[in-house]
């Protein structure tokens, strides 16, 4: 009995659910290490991060739809780590962290110490599958946003926390754009206390704390690009292709539909019931602190309903947005579960189902975890592109161009000029929304894949078969001129470099 008491003990302090949450976290992430290439997003984000360490302000030199704080993010990490795509993971792993702990701290507040600690360990399970295994703009967006809240929920009379939370949803903007809903929100929140709260006079300063707060990271970056003379480059980046994409995607309906068919991420939704639930329970309670606690629901709900929206506005439907929602899944699976914990039975029932993810990881992840933690040379044996930019690097000369139709990484770790600004993420020269609005800009040629396709780069990279399907129309086209114009130079693994079979090239037009 001794020995139990001491176990309850070690599971009622805060510090050890930390290391528990450090140690799933790893044990469900590391694992993919070995992979290169996750999500194509990731290599983007890392070539655009690469000028920001260079000293260059994003979108000059390259270009990408996303706004500029990952970048600053990821070049930060390699500033400190060098170039290293295992710093890159790891740094993704720490926000997943990072949302956890600050989801734990909010569930507390309502539940007890093991079941906020096993909801939020079901959340961590919940970001295994390969959406999740990549360092995604999600991510640290989402550590920052519910750190903003816990400290609305948890320090609502302070205004340095009011100010931080605001800096933090301004951050979280500028790493992905459509969370602007959110800032939005958690504004009129505040004009709405400061008008009908009970201390308006408080309110009044919370909102303005907020607002200018808020304000600090986009006045900043305005004051950078006008110091550079490009505020019109951070204007067609940010706001107009941003705009002029996202209106050709499909409608907020239609995304939740697709969401809808998504059956494996089914347990995220039933987190949610579990915590509405709670939440409507909690109504009919009158006491004051029963008020306080419903007011912390309504900031709960408040912060889900507008990254909820904030998704749903984007135009797609790809599994990584599941990301946005995972952490106020753990919340209320941990509400669902501190429900359920005067009633032993049902509640070690149901945080036995909550392990059923981790076993789903493990079996997924298991063994190129244990890989990656005892074989020192599998990660780098597996990583191909940085083999083949050895290859290529090894025969380049000054004046060589690399143009990556796929597998771009080789870009950055061949420290290559792009051939084309627009190709930084290699579908972007494709999508028509995008290259319209920039080449109406004059950022680009009219017809920037024909001039690319003149300037007869010295190597291409792709992956194995034929040109890849996002070319669409243009892919036969694009198969002809490299059948025509290359040979094969190198192959490895998914990662196939062709080479210009002629040393003169035309200057391109």
């Amino acid at each position: 009995m001794a020995g139990l008491r001491q176990v309850r003990l070690f599971a009622d302090k805060p510090l050890t659910w930390v290391l528990i949450f450090a140690a799933a976290v790893l044990a469900t992430q590391i694992g993919s290490l070995h992979r290169e290439s996750i999500d194509w997003d990731e290599g983007t984000f890392i070539l655009m991060a690469s000028d920001v360490l260079d000293g260059e302000l994003p979108y000059i030199k390259r270009f990408d739809i996303k706004p500029p704080f990952m970048f600053y993010l990821l070049a930060g990490v390699m500033a400190v780590f060098g170039k290293s795509l295992v710093a890159i993971r790891l740094f993704g792993d720490f926000c997943i962290l990072a949302s956890s702990v600050a989801a734990f701290a909010i569930a507390r507040r309502k539940v007890d110490t093991l079941s906020a600690g096993v909801g939020v360990l079901l959340a961590i399970f919940m970001s295994a599958p390969t959406f999740g295994q990549h360092t995604s703009t999600e991510l640290p967006a989402m550590a920052m946003l519910m750190w903003a809240l816990w400290l609305i929920i948890a320090r609502p009379d302070r205004l340095w926390a009011v100010a931080l939370a605001g800096l933090l949803i301004s951050l979280a903007t500028l790493t992905r754009t459509n969370l602007g809903v959110v800032a939005v929100a958690f504004g009129l929140y505040f004009l709405w206390i400061s008008v009908f709260g009970a201390n308006q006079s408080r309110a009044r300063r919370s909102l303005l704390a907020y607002i200018l707060a808020g304000l600090v990271p986009p006045l900043v970056l305005v004051m950078a690009y006008a110091h550079a003379d490009a505020l019109d480059v951070l204007k067609l980046s940010v706001v107009d292709v941003a705009l002029a994409y996202s209106g050709d995607q499909m409608s907020a309906l239609d995304a939740f539909k697709s969401y809808s068919w998504y059956w494996m991420f089914k347990p995220i939704v039933l987190c949610l019931a579990f915590g509405a639930v709670d939440t409507v329970l909690g109504l009919f309670r009158s006491d004051e602190d029963s008020r306080k606690l419903v007011r912390e629901d309504v900031l709960l709900w408040l912060m889900f309903g507008a990254v909820s929206g904030s998704v749903l506005i984007t135009g797609a439907a790809y599994h990584h947005y599941w990301l946005h929602v995972i952490p106020f899944a753990g919340v209320f699976a941990s509400r669902g579960l501190g429900a359920l914990r005067p009633s032993r039975p049902f509640f070690v029932v149901a945080c036995s189902l909550a392990m059923i993810p981790f076993y789903f990881a493990l079996m997924v992840n298991g063994s190129t975890t244990l890989r990656v933690l005892t074989e020192p040379g599998f990660v780098r044996e597996s990583h191909g592109m940085r083999r083949t930019a050895d290859r290529i690097d090894a025969v380049r000369r000054p004046d060589d161009t690399v143009w990556a139709l796929g597998n771009h990484l080789v870009l950055w770790y061949l420290d290559a000029k792009p051939v084309s600004k627009v190709v930084t993420h290699p579908s972007n020269l494709v999508r028509a929304p995008i290259i319209s609005t920039l080449s109406d800009a004059g950022y680009i040629a009219k017809d920037e894949l024909r001039r690319i396709v003149r300037s007869r780069p010295t190597f291409v990279v792709s992956w194995p078969g034929p040109a890849p399907a996002y070319l669409g129309e243009h892919a036969k086209e694009i198969q002809n001129f490299i059948n025509s114009e290359y040979v094969l130079f190198y192959r490895y693994r998914n990662v196939v470099v062709y080479r210009l079979w002629s040393p003169a090239r035309p200057e391109a037009d």
